[in-house]
């Protein structure tokens, strides 16, 4: 199954999942990241993690390993009484960590940053999403560490 498809179509391209930018929904590397945090994502990485919805709580931790692997921005959104973090790549908008919630964000794209982001989660939490995902996509191994696997790696490789 590929990525969008699983997705409701809420969180595509029609509540802004996805923003203006290069990117296409059903690209390769958006499917192979989001596969790897779903099989990363557990209890280890946000104390909200539920079997049935394992992206609850995963939007700090999420955007920061984003951020770490494919460069962007971390903006944030206020949602109920609470802040949810994502990434801006190239322009658009990617929301890894969206598939938690049950309606549509109304995503206000507020600059944010790792500060915010990480006092969401914890320096652990981090550090085991981080290997996990490292580990999944190939990564954990590349040539000048993690800062230097970007998305054309991840590309060459898809």
């Amino acid at each position: 199954m590929r990525f969008c498809d699983s997705v409701p179509v809420r969180h595509c391209a029609k509540a802004g999942w996805l923003g203006v930018g290069d990117w296409d929904l059903r690209d390769p590397l958006l499917e192979r990241v989001q596969s790897a945090l779903a099989t990363a994502w557990s209890i280890e990485t946000s104390s909200k993690w539920r079997p049935e919805n394992p992206a609850l709580g995963q939007c700090g931790v999420t955007a920061l390993v984003v951020q770490d692997l494919l460069g962007g921005d971390i903006l944030k959104t206020r949602f109920g009484d609470a802040w949810h973090f994502y990434n801006r790549i190239g322009g658009a908008r990617l929301d890894f960590s969206a598939l938690q919630f049950s309606s549509p964000v109304a995503y206000s794209d507020l600059d944010s940053g790792r500060d915010e982001a990480l006092a969401d989660t914890s320096p652990e939490q981090y550090r085991i999403l981080r290997e996990r995902l490292l580990k999944d996509l190939g990564a954990d191994n590349a040539p000048g560490g993690f800062a230097c696997f970007r998305m054309n790696d991840l590309r060459r490789t898809t």
